[in-house]
């Protein structure tokens, strides 16, 4: 059916507005992808600042609890026994004592290589006053 008064053919203006019209409508679909990602990740954002700001605002007792709900349970701690206390101070004395007597057998060695030095001396000067 042929419509009266109108062209059939397509002219160059025509082509211009079409690819015009789907370059807009392109753009519109990206726009659309873009802004909707960005929607995505407002949202996880903000989920994520929300946790973090309830997990820094409950106390110890509901983060314990919270913690071994999670099953991150750890072993409860226990308090130390005074013995302990002594312990460290004792240890440390023996370990001084240790140092001390090691540096007392080299201090002894040296002064036993010093004397047989100067024995060694002492007998070789002796035998070039014989030998004059």
């Amino acid at each position: 059916m042929k419509d009266s008064g109108t062209n059939p053919t397509k002219t160059e203006v025509d082509v211009a507005i079409e690819q015009i019209i789907a370059m807009e409508e392109s753009a519109d679909e990206q726009y659309d992808l873009e802004d909707g990602e960005k929607k995505d990740k407002m949202k996880g954002d903000r989920l994520k600042a929300e946790e973090m700001r309830r997990t820094a605002m409950e106390t110890m007792g509901k983060t314990q609890k919270r913690k071994s709900e999670e099953g991150q349970s750890k072993a409860k701690k226990c308090r130390r026994s005074g013995s302990e206390t002594v312990e460290f101070p004792k240890l440390k004395a023996e370990q001084d004592m240790d140092v001390k007597k090691q540096e007392l057998d080299l201090k002894k060695q040296e002064q036993e290589q010093m004397v047989e030095a100067q024995n060694q001396q002492r007998d070789m000067f002796k035998q070039m006053i014989k030998q004059q």
